[in-house]
């Protein structure tokens, strides 16, 4: 992408930018992240560089697409996942282009360990399963007491659903 456009682009207002790109193709992978193809729409794009394979989402995307990722940004990567972090990584044109990390103010609803103490009482033995990565989800079974045996993480939307279903 050129200078001149990037600088350009970051002077427009989220408004204007939505007349910048042409949205080529979208995917939903649930469970994963999102797939497109954006077409830069604007004058001011001399160059033959105006698509662009976009790629957001966690791990589970970037394996199905064969990005590679560099062992430093992957570090960093496991860093903010065992700080109990949320990683979405941005990708385009096969390049990471950013790193994003989510946190939560709260691991888990404040009256989530009051139902869980509930049903613990009630004779039941509670499990959780989510789509979290393998930190979190320990994280937050450590906050509602559940052992570590009866949790599943990294599971698609589908999984869940079937797992209930048992």
């Amino acid at each position: 992408i050129s200078t001149e456009f990037l600088n350009k682009l970051q002077k427009d207002s989220l408004d204007n930018l939505k007349n910048k790109f042409t949205l080529v193709h979208f995917d939903n992978l649930n469970g994963e992240g999102i797939s497109c193809n954006l077409k830069i729409t604007d004058e001011m794009v001399a160059d033959d560089k105006t698509a662009f394979d976009v790629l957001i989402g966690n791990e589970k995307l970037f394996q199905r697409f064969a990005v590679k990722i560099s062992s430093a940004a992957q570090k960093r990567i496991q860093e903010l996942e065992e700080e109990g972090k949320t990683v979405i990584q941005v990708v385009i044109n096969s390049q990471i282009a950013m790193v994003v990390a989510l946190q939560e103010k709260h691991l888990c609803r404040p009256e989530a360990l009051t139902v869980c103490n509930y049903l613990r009482n009630a004779g039941y033995e509670i499990h959780m399963i989510t789509g979290d990565h393998k930190h979190s989800a320990l994280k937050i079974a450590d906050v509602l007491k559940i052992d570590h045996k009866n949790v599943v993480y990294r599971a698609y939307p589908n999984a869940k659903k079937e797992r209930v279903q048992l």
